[in-house]
């Protein structure tokens, strides 16, 4: 649930406390780290259907960018979400796909994704901003089976061996799993900060386990903001120092980590 902590003035000019959400927030500073994560304290329960959604801002973009992993003891990737500039990878029951996307990612703005599975179906779905990206089938023949969820890193394998190179920078919430195919409908409502769908096995709202990695309070009013359309420009390969008076040329900025580290 939403909580207090921010101040708005309501129309009669009284201050009146917004609502606001917990976000989790992983390497800031953007230097790549296999040791910047948040491990949920519950697991899910075994069950042949499931989803797993996510509202995300990235501060530095990976060649391949790991939101989340949903991993148990017997599948290390049960469900997991991957994201690029311009595709998402859902890894289903350690199954890959690359999927297009309608919209080239950026960085400093809120996306919601989300990733279903429908057992009967055999089908995995993946959404963004509530938008039906593709429809894959495949059949796993196996039940999901109980899983804890790792945010900001990939796993190899259970609860270990993180991959920094494909580790998160930014902010999380908005993170829920359910042993259920959710519709398309609740999927819209939720990615338009709706109603967020009940019987989840994991929420950011239950205890999580830290590693260099901490929770911080927004307004609900900046993760839900509206986005504003970007316009792309490729440049030539130049120097850095040039690639800086070019980007403040532009009137924007061009944002590196502080340690060669964060560098692929």
């Amino acid at each position: 649930m939403p909580t207090p902590g921010h101040w708005a003035t309501g129309a009669n000019g009284v201050a009146a406390a917004a609502a606001a959400l917990k976000v989790l927030v992983l390497q800031e500073d953007g230097v790549m780290t296999n040791q910047s994560w948040a491990q949920s304290s519950v697991t899910t329960t075994p069950s042949p259907s499931a989803s797993a959604c996510i509202r995300f801002k990235v501060f530095f973009f990976r060649p391949l960018t790991h939101v989340f992993s949903l991993t148990s003891k017997e599948e290390s990737r049960e469900i997991n979400g991957e994201i690029f500039v311009d595709y998402v990878r859902p890894i289903v029951s350690a199954a890959f796909y690359f999927l297009g996307i309608s919209q080239r990612l950026q960085v400093l703005t809120w996306y919601h994704y989300c990733l279903t599975y429908n057992h009967t179906a055999a089908q995995i779905s993946a959404y963004l901003d509530g938008d039906l990206q593709g429809v894959i089938s495949r059949n796993t023949s196996r039940w999901f089976a109980e899983a804890t969820l790792v945010l900001g890193q990939y796993s190899l394998e259970y609860l270990s061996s993180y991959t920094e190179r494909r580790s998160f920078s930014g902010q999380l919430t908005h993170v829920g799993v359910w042993g259920r195919t959710l519709t398309g409908l609740e999927v819209a409502q939720m990615a338009d900060c709706g109603p967020f769908p009940s019987g989840t096995s994991i929420s950011l709202d239950q205890e999580w386990i830290l590693n260099n990695a901490s929770f911080v309070d927004l307004p609900e009013t900046e993760v839900c903001e509206k986005k504003t359309k970007s316009r792309y420009l490729k440049l030539t390969p130049m120097p850095y120092e040039a690639s800086l008076v070019a980007c403040a040329g532009l009137g924007g900025r061009l944002p590196v980590p502080e340690k060669s580290a964060a560098c692929p």
